[in-house]
Parts: structure tokens; C-alpha cells; sequence
């Protein structure tokens, strides 16, 4: 198991990075999942929710609608795997968003493996 701090301190690195430091949306969105992965993990993280808490949209919001969290997590999958097939190359921790989740996932990456291969069709 990763400890916390490690978690949080790779999410950091993440945002720092060329690839998310001038998004806020994408940036609030990892930080987000990141939160609602570590301290509730057994909770299912809602579109809706998200899109209240992350994106100021209101109560009537309706993803069926809207499909502002699917794109936003759809290129915050993709900025994660440029990321780790770039400047996280050698990261310890790697951080995904597995298709059809709205959740952080925390591995351990083995060093000298080769980068994770870009997902087909990452669809929010």
C-alpha cells in the first residue's frame, strides 16, 4: 500500500507537470478524485457530484445532458498517459483513472518497465 503523503505528493508533481499545470478545471478534478479515493474509497464518486463540487454547476445539473465530466475525464486520462509516457517515466507512483470510473487509482511502477501504453478509446 502507498502511503498517504507519497499519494499526495505524486498528485502534486502531476499538476506541477507542463501538461496540467494551466488547467485548473483538470487540475481541481485530479485533486478531487484523489480526495474522495484516499478518504472514502468505498463510495462511488457520482458525475453529478462532481460536476457540483469541481465545476460550480448547480443543483439541476443533469450528466444525461451535460457531458462536461465525461470530457474533462476523458482528458485528464489522456493527460496522465503523456505524462507517464514523458517526465513520469521514472516516477515510483503511477496515478490512473480506470474507464468508467470516476476514482483514482495508486500503483507502484516498476522500474525500467516500460510506460504504460496510451488506453484506446478513452472515452469519459
Amino acid at each position: 500500500m502507498i502511503p498517504d503523503k507519497e499519494r499526495h505528493d505524486q498528485i502534486d508533481r502531476i499538476v506541477k507537470s507542463q501538461g496540467l499545470k494551466n488547467s485548473k478545471r483538470l487540475c481541481d478534478l485530479l485533486k478531487y478524485l484523489t480526495d474522495k479515493s484516499i478518504n472514502v474509497p468505498q463510495q462511488l464518486t457520482k458525475e453529478r457530484d462532481i460536476a457540483i463540487q469541481v465545476f460550480g454547476k448547480d443543483e439541476s445539473f443533469d450528466p444525461t445532458l451535460d457531458h462536461l465530466v465525461r470530457m474533462h475525464a476523458r482528458r485528464l486520462r489522456e493527460r496522465l498517459t503523456a505524462y507517464y509516457a514523458s517526465i513520469g517515466q521514472k516516477d515510483f507512483i503511477v496515478v490512473e483513472i480506470p474507464k468508467g470510473r470516476y476514482a483514482v487509482v495508486f500503483r507502484n511502477q516498476e522500474l525500467g518497465a516500460s510506460p504504460p501504453p496510451p488506453a484506446a478509446g478513452m472515452a469519459g
